[in-house]
């Protein structure tokens, strides 16, 4: 069984891969390169260049079990939509939707399956029973790419 860290080291390590969580979690800046996640072997490397103590992926996983953190999946944290915008559309749809329903006119659903550009989220560690975040960096509405579709009822 490898030996544990010591506390300074294990804190080290918590607080470096806490800062990689809330920053993979925070809107991307333009221009900025996205910072690599934390994995066990950066994490090795992170350990010997700080503290000039070497040991192996498996003593890293265990001091990072020990303070709460478990290897998962991404998921996406999407960009919030506006409110007043959704509100104002919502009205606006409303008796289109009742009239087409009282079959007053004929309703024409164009429906567009937008392609996601963000690449695969990957794995990344987080604090154990939380989801992990990161922020879509996929392009705005106008960078985007769709499919679309039309239904004629």
């Amino acid at each position: 069984m490898a030996a544990p860290l010591c506390p300074d080291i294990a804190a080290a390590l918590g607080e470096q891969v806490g800062t990689a969580q809330r920053q993979a979690a925070s809107p991307p800046v333009d221009g900025a390169d996205i910072k690599p996640r934390w994995t066990l072997q950066r994490l090795v490397g992170f350990v010997q260049a700080q503290f000039g103590r070497r040991c192996c992926r498996e003593t890293i996983r265990r001091a990072l079990h020990r303070l709460k953190l478990s290897w998962k999946k991404a998921r996406k944290l999407l960009g919030r939509a506006k409110p007043d915008q959704r509100e104002a559309f919502v009205a606006e749809i409303g008796p289109l939707l009742d009239g087409a329903r009282d079959e007053r006119h004929h309703l024409v659903d164009l429906d567009e399956a937008p392609i996601h550009q963000d690449v695969d989220l990957g794995y990344g560690w987080g604090e154990r029973g939380k989801r992990f975040h990161l922020a879509s960096s996929s392009p705005g509405l106008k960078a985007k790419v769709s499919f679309y579709g039309l239904y004629v009822g």
